[in-house]
């Protein structure tokens, strides 16, 4: 059996605990010096921040003089990006706005809204710094993003439409190549643009600024007017229209578009024959072209006298001379 000293074991604790006991002395150059380690890992934070945020700004600014000579802007394009950033948080790079096409749109658009800023000025910069629509289904912010090739209509008020193409973007405006050769436009005249991609149909309106009769020269514009989604963009309109059953034949009936769009139309029911359901061929002429769409009868209205169909089948080319053909000057 082990027997322990109950003296020297008091003696023990004692001994242990007076090593731990300090005089107010000692507490009071212990929280001195815990406030000097502290201050100064503070201030080594500052300043290591402090440098670390003015090499970045170094760095930023090198990036935006390079950016700046890479594109070439001049000196009034410099000046559009030096207001732009402006309007930036102070988180944000200005050089970003020269590579990021998502923020230069958002602080354009304030430049506009402020009237601060040309349209051409605008549309010259993103054409150097190489801003385009990358998918078919981005909606534009100017015309200078928009690709070379794309289809477009040219509406002059008190003439038919005219088709054309995209030949090139430059600086000075958007030339297009015209399919009506011999068009005769003038220069000087006020056109609206109108073109459509994947999800939807838009206009802007503009001046031509050199024309011969294979192709004009449009003003940039940096408002583009959108309209609803394509499938769903529709027109009304007073048009004769044929109507018979697409598989059964038989009677072709004469009837009458109420309103026509790139996905359906609505349309006079002939004698209150067909019902939801029918599937129909339609053929009618529009804007100088002649269509023959397969269509399904999707709904009725005003006691069974109109129908409201849904085009079947029918290829894209076809749904873009439809939408082509509803481009009307009334929109001026």
């Amino acid at each position: 059996m082990i027997y322990l000293d109950q003296e020297k074991l008091d003696q023990f604790f004692k001994s242990v605990a007076n090593g731990f006991a300090t005089t107010p002395k000692e507490v009071l150059l212990f929280f001195v010096v815990l406030a000097v380690i502290i201050s100064f890992l503070i201030i080594f934070y500052l300043v290591q921040r402090r440098g670390m945020h003015r090499k970045l700004l170094n760095q930023s600014a090198r990036r935006y003089a390079e950016l700046i000579d890479q594109h070439k802007l001049s000196g009034g394009e410099v000046k559009l990006i030096e207001g732009m950033a402006e309007f930036l948080p102070p988180e944000k790079q200005k050089y970003l706005l020269l590579t990021n096409q998502h923020l230069f749109n958002v602080y354009a658009g304030k430049l506009l809204a402020k009237k601060q800023v040309s349209e051409s000025t605008l549309a010259s910069a993103r054409l150097k710094l190489g801003f385009r629509l990358e998918q078919p289904d981005e909606i534009p912010s100017s015309s200078a993003e928009l690709p070379e090739g794309m289809p477009l209509h040219i509406i002059v008020p008190g003439r038919q439409g005219i088709r054309g193409r995209i030949a090139a973007q430059e600086s000075r405006g958007l030339t297009l190549a015209l399919e009506n050769e011999g068009a005769a436009l003038s220069v000087g005249t006020i056109v609206r643009i109108y073109f459509n991609n994947r999800v939807g149909i838009y206009s802007f309106a503009s001046r031509i600024v050199n024309a011969t009769r294979q192709e004009v020269t449009v003003q940039h514009a940096e408002e583009i007017k959108q309209y609803q989604r394509r499938n769903f963009y529709r027109r009304k309109m007073h048009l004769s229209v044929f109507v018979r059953s697409l598989y059964t034949g038989g009677r072709t009936y004469r009837s009458t578009l109420m309103d026509l769009g790139g996905g359906g139309a609505s349309l006079g029911n002939p004698k209150s024959l067909f019902k939801v359901g029918d599937l129909l061929k339609l053929s009618f002429s529009s804007g100088a072209a002649d269509f023959r769409v397969p269509a399904k009868v999707v709904r009725i209205s005003r006691n069974a006298t109109v129908l409201h169909v849904q085009f079947e089948s029918i290829t894209e080319s076809a749904r873009d001379r439809i939408i082509g053909s509803l481009y009307r000057i009334t929109d001026l």
